[in-house]
């Protein structure tokens, strides 16, 4: 069965990248309005928004038949993505909700506790090969041409459709291999009871095939079922702690590439890496490690809650230190005054496109808006590096600059991944106590459904309005947006700060 749905998330999965192959061209034309793309690449000079008098288009204000097409492309693409992020979390649950309890009902009661460690580990390990992937995806440009600027620039499009059809590709493969399980493995012949005496104890019982043929669930017997597993306080109780656990969680891990990305100045690829090996890697050791431990010392069901909720402390105090650790804004808030006043320096005067964020580090060590805010009026590239000369807002003899921000020389991001490492594992030690409290409190024959309840509940009331939630609250730090035939676009300046401030607010709650 678990193959089948594992075909499900498959597809969806490869539903992803229609999109690209839709509106791939459209997209790519899009980057440059006033002129074709293509030779806006092979011209360098007009790559770069350099300063000129002559009034620039603007990107602000499109056709109606520009502004038609576009909602169009959004919506078809928007409602792509939907359902394939709907058929994923239906597969998903399904594999989560039925794998475990086979595994489960599989083992020695003893031996439990590795096997989930193994299993939860290995779906926790995941995610490090989806940010590796991601990282490398994120190099190649969306078309797979080599364009004149690199993955610094902020008008760089990553080749983000072929994770889905690697991914797909791979989990075609595994489904492959399912097909080889059997839908019951052979039963303990002894009829013994597997306990060890702590309150976490699973019975294994040799029925006739008679009894299992009566005990086979009937969907008759569904709400009968259902309100058994609301009269569970233990289940209830876990299924709260699990949303309330989770909610920070699903969101926290969405928006983290660019809080990283603005907070620290690294790149988008960087980021994503930093958080598959100093994040989701520490948490996959964490729960292997907490499957081996719980196998030697077999805890009770009170100290494995406990153990829950101290590891939720001592995530929510890492949170809290994490969120004065930051590198500050490197744009100088003169800069962001400047550009939304369309004003430059006193000794220049350009006609600047506000929706081309392009930071460039001039030679004073100062980070300027773009090119054309800096005053530039000249450019030249050798095909490695970019260098704009003649930038009347540079205060130093040369008055030049580079593509990029300047190096802020700040070193708190070593500072950062150690401590969010360590509070990762940390927290992650918890979660094979947490599939043994789930299973241990139900009866045996219930454990997928309750399984099933807790993951629909985290789905509905976690990951669904978590990430709207983070969402408006790293919006709330923009300083610019752009503006896009007239309506907002995406943020391109944030106020580091404030966004240090208001990230970690939910991880702590």
């Amino acid at each position: 069965m678990d193959c089948l749905w594992n075909g499900i998330v498959l597809h969806s999965a490869m539903v992803f990248s229609l999109p690209h192959f839709l509106y791939g061209d459209k997209t790519l034309k899009s980057l440059d309005t006033s002129e074709d793309f293509s030779s806006s690449m092979q011209n360098v000079s007009t790559a770069y928004d350099v300063c000129s008098i002559s009034p620039i288009f603007d990107e602000g204000t499109c056709k109606t038949e520009t502004i038609q097409e576009s909602s169009k492309v959004s919506f078809v693409a928007l409602t792509i993505f939907f359902l394939g992020l709907f058929f994923c979390g239906v597969g998903q649950v399904a594999i989560g909700t039925l794998g475990i309890p086979y595994i489960d009902d599989n083992v020695a009661s003893r031996e439990s506790p590795i096997y989930l460690g193994i299993t939860i580990g290995v779906k926790i390990l995941g995610p490090t090969i989806g940010f590796v992937l991601g990282s490398y995806c994120i190099k190649i440009f969306v078309d797979l041409s080599t364009p004149s600027f690199g993955p610094d620039d902020p008008h760089w499009i990553g080749a983000w459709w072929l994770g889905p059809i690697i991914i797909s590709s791979l989990m075609l493969l595994a489904s492959l291999a399912m097909f080889s399980f059997p839908k019951e493995l052979k039963k303990n012949t002894k009829g013994k009871p597997l306990s060890n005496g702590n309150g976490m104890d699973k019975k294994i019982i040799i029925v006739s095939k008679e009894a299992e043929k009566e005990e086979k669930p009937k969907l008759r017997d569904f709400p009968k079922t259902l309100k058994r597993q609301f009269k569970n306080d233990i289940l209830m109780f876990r299924t709260a702690s699990s949303v309330f656990h989770l909610m920070p969680i699903s969101g926290f891990y969405a928006f983290l590439p660019k809080y990283l990305e603005s907070q620290f100045y690294i790149p988008m690829a960087t980021s994503t890496l930093i958080i598959a090996f100093g994040g989701i890697l520490p948490m996959g050791f964490g729960v292997f490690i907490s499957g081996i431990t719980f196998t030697k010392i077999q805890p009770s069901a009170r100290k494995v809650a406990a153990w829950i909720a101290m590891c939720a402390l001592i995530f929510s105090a890492g949170s809290l230190i994490l969120m004065f650790i930051g590198c500050g804004n490197d744009v100088s808030p003169d800069s962001i005054s400047r550009h939304m006043k369309m004003n430059l320096c006193s000794n220049v005067t350009c006609d600047c496109d506000k929706n081309k964020f392009s930071p460039i580090c001039g030679v004073d060590g100062q980070t300027y808006y773009s090119s054309c805010h800096a005053g530039c009026s000249e450019v030249k590239s050798n095909g490695t590096d970019t260098i704009f000369k003649n930038c009347s807002c540079i205060d130093a003899p040369e008055q030049t600059a580079k593509i990029g921000r300047c190096d802020s020389n700040c070193r708190n991001f070593i500072v950062f991944v150690c401590i969010f490492s360590v509070c990762v594992f940390i927290h992650s030690t918890s979660e094979v106590g947490g599939y043994l409290l789930i299973m241990r409190c139900t009866d045996p024959k219930d454990k997928a459904l309750a399984l099933g309840l807790i993951q629909s509940a985290i789905g509905l009331l976690g990951n669904v309005p978590c990430p709207l939630i983070y969402g408006a609250v790293v919006d709330s730090a923009c300083l610019v947006w752009t503006k896009i035939c007239g309506k907002l676009g995406a943020c391109i300046v944030y106020d580091d700060n404030c966004l240090g401030d208001t990230f970690w607010v939910l991880p702590r709650v």
